[in-house]
């Protein structure tokens, strides 16, 4: 679920939100929430995973939840095999093709354990076939892809230079953003009017814009930093064709929300991708992350292929990616499983030792528990540090939701 715009549209539809955010550091998604009226309950990363899973079933006891959403992080859906059994239905999402995504759903999702949720949301129909092709017992299912709004202006595909963007993070790892930038000072020696641009920030920024200015490249290649919302739109606008040529993706943002300001996407191929950008449709796949990517961007320079290939891809978005879209998604995924739930009155008793798992392989390297021959959470576990994968950001917001259903 993409909380940052899925959540704020359920509030607006009368529903009843409490996110829950774990926070180390600074918080935008905290502050931006508190923003637009979310009501939050936040606490630093605990050390330890017994300490994490009784802070969620305290909030999931004074809330009293229609539906618990852990989304992704570990220790809520260690929270939510427990919230499963008071009746109240559990939802994790697989945002990514990573290996933490892979192994969250595997355990919590098609493992058929006593952790398992009562339903997973995939954000592309690739990742949910392949779910089910490994599942040890029949699983409810849902893809919903993260919305995006869309704009009532769109991108003019008549002009005479051709603009290029990327949109994301600036990082080497997994989006290949050198080769972008490379390709990018390669096609301006031979086509010298074109322009590029990125928008975002990163660990390889700074290297990159340095590469730039090496290359003579710095008023032909611009760098944005990270937008958002309005800001974000009015500078998509300005261009043609929106990039991207990472190792692998879910449902990638940047696509969608190129593609609804009606820009074309060139991309290379990763697994799911071509439900947003086929071939000579809605887009152009690249065969290679060089010379083929290069000679799509070359392609462009038509006109009359860019406006056909704009307009196919707004269509698409517009007709099945809309947040208006998405939202409605996880409304009636809600509902059903608030319909064919048993909730019990009984709340946790916290003074009751309870077990968790024993720690599977897999998650060794994601959750640290207080130690690893003691499973017991009860009222004096002491913090637990949250251990994120090897990743390129500096820290991460973990976030669980919750929501009330109308009528409930």
């Amino acid at each position: 679920m993409n909380m940052k715009r899925v959540l704020p549209m359920l509030k607006q539809r009368g529903h009843e939100i409490l996110a829950l955010i774990l926070y180390h550091g600074y918080s935008d998604t905290l502050r931006e929430f508190r923003r637009v009226g979310i009501r939050c309950k936040s606490t630093f990363m605990p050390k330890y995973s017994e300490t994490s899973v009784k802070w969620f079933l305290k909030q999931i006891n004074e809330f009293k939840p229609d539906v618990f959403i852990p989304d992704s992080i570990i220790d809520a859906c260690y929270a939510a095999g427990w919230v499963k059994g008071l009746g109240i239905p559990t939802i994790i999402a697989q945002r990514g093709v990573d290996e933490e995504n892979k192994t969250i759903v595997g355990f919590f999702g098609v493992g058929n354990s006593s952790f398992s949720a009562s339903a997973i949301v995939f954000v592309n129909k690739f990742n949910r076939d392949l779910a089910h092709a490994v599942a040890r017992a029949p699983i409810k299912t849902e893809v919903i892809p993260s919305g995006v709004f869309i704009p009532e202006k769109v991108a003019r595909q008549d002009n005479k230079n051709l603009k290029v963007v990327y949109l994301g993070r600036l990082d080497q790892h997994v989006k290949n953003v050198k080769n972008i930038m490379w390709s990018f000072v390669h096609l301006l020696r031979d086509h010298p009017e074109m322009e590029f641009g990125f928008i975002g920030d990163g660990e390889d920024k700074v290297e990159m814009m340095q590469h730039v200015a090496e290359s003579n490249c710095e008023g032909k290649i611009k760098f944005s930093g990270a937008l958002f919302g309005e800001e974000l739109q009015k500078e998509l606008l300005k261009y043609n064709v929106v990039v991207l040529c990472s190792d692998h993706e879910g449902m990638p943002g940047s696509l969608l929300a190129g593609m609804a300001c009606g820009l074309v996407p060139v991309c290379t191929q990763t697994d799911g991708i071509e439900e947003l950008v086929q071939h000579h449709k809605t887009g152009l796949m690249a065969k290679d992350k060089e010379h083929d990517f290069q000679q799509c961007i070359v392609s462009l320079k038509s006109n009359s292929l860019r406006q056909a290939l704009a307009k196919e891809a707004r269509d698409l978005i517009t007709n099945n990616f809309s947040l208006d879209h998405c939202v409605q998604k996880w409304e009636n995924l809600c509902r059903e499983l608030v319909d064919e739930s048993r909730p019990v009155t009984a709340g946790i008793d916290f003074h009751e030792k309870q077990l968790l798992p024993k720690v599977p392989s897999e998650f060794r390297m994601l959750e640290q528990r207080r130690t690893d021959d003691k499973r017991l959470l009860h009222k004096d576990e002491r913090l637990r540090a949250w251990r994120s994968l090897k990743s390129d950001i500096k820290y991460h917001s973990g976030l669980s939701g919750y929501f009330k259903l109308l009528g409930k």
